[in-house]
Formats: C-alpha cells, structure tokens, sequence
C-alpha cells in the first residue's frame, strides 16, 4: 500500500499554559532521562506548557556538548585497568556515564595501543555512542531537552537551542540541535 494521509494541523489549539512552581520542575526534569519514554512524554508536555519558570530552568543546566579532558577521566581509565573485576565492571559503568563528550578521547585512546580490557571497553563505549543505539541517562535527556525547547518554540528557546548546536560536532545532542535550530528557523 503506498497510501499517504495528510491531515492540516494548522488549526491545532496551542499548548496548554500551566505555570509549574520551581520545586515542581525537577521531578518532571529528572523524568526526562528516564528510559520509560511515556514518563518522559508526560514530563515533555508539562514542562513545554510552563515556559516562564522552565526556560530560566534549562538555560541554568544545558550545556554544549564539549570533549572531555583526560584528566577529568583518567581515574575512570585507571580503574578498566584494576586488577579487581569489580572495580573493571563499576568503572565501566562510569564510562557509559561520560557521555558524548568523551567519545573523541575514546577513539584517540583506541588509535593507540591500549591494553585488551582497556581496548574492549573503548570499542564498547564508542559503539554505544552510534546511532543505531538508543542514548541513555544524561545524552537522552540532553536530546529530549533540544526537543523540548523546539516545542516551546519561543525566541528564547530558539537562542538556547543555537548554543547547544555549538557543541561537540560529533554529538548526537548537538546534532538535533543543528536540526532543531534549522527547524525553527525554517518556521519562523
């Protein structure tokens, strides 16, 4: 079936306005890093339908996506190399943590000549950081936030959403920031 259905969306009434108090923000905030994408939905709308407590909100906590220095990862990489396999596993873990930010240290480190565990879990993080993975913790949220700030679809978010698409090219945040910004732009 090659069917295509187009429905005129022009007349969509506008978000419904709420005015969320700043202790009611943070639930909603912590929701979108969570997996559950219906929690995270709910948490979308709501803070999208309070623009005047939440864009001071995020300009306070989003940031650009920006390479990691290795001196703010070494004790990370240190402990991949423990001889404790619970230490390897835990830093593990704290490596997925780092984010898109660290992805540019990862391939450097794995162009040289890292140790087997070492290269194992380096080629682990930089395949969790395509495309074709979900992002987790504090990229998804990143990336629902860029979202978020394309709804509320203000002049204020528009200049949030440009300095986000400022970060770390090879972000996945930054690159819905670009698109978002294109986006918006394109509509305005």
């Amino acid at each position: 079936d090659t069917t295509v259905l187009i429905w005129d969306a022009s007349d969509l009434p506008p978000l419904p306005r709420q005015k969320l108090e700043a202790a009611e923000i943070e639930p909603h905030w912590r929701s979108l890093r969570e997996p559950d994408a219906r929690k995270a939905s709910d948490a979308h709308w709501k803070l999208a339908g309070s623009t005047e407590t939440v864009l001071p909100f995020l300009k306070e906590r989003l940031r650009p996506v920006a390479k990691l220095p290795r001196g703010d990862v070494q004790p990370v990489l240190d402990q991949l190399e423990a001889r404790e396999f619970r230490k390897r596993e835990s830093a593990a873990k704290r490596l997925n943590d780092l984010g898109d930010g660290f992805a540019p240290l990862a391939q450097e480190l794995l162009d040289g000549s890292p140790g087997e565990e070492l290269r194992k879990r380096l080629a682990a993080f930089l395949e969790s950081r395509r495309w074709s993975v979900p992002p987790t913790g504090d990229d998804l949220r990143l990336m629902r936030s860029v979202r978020l700030l394309e709804a509320i679809g203000t002049e204020e978010s528009l200049k949030l959403v440009e300095k986000l698409a400022e970060g770390l090219p090879s972000a996945r945040a930054t690159q819905e920031a670009v698109a978002a910004r294109e986006r918006l732009r394109h509509w305005r």
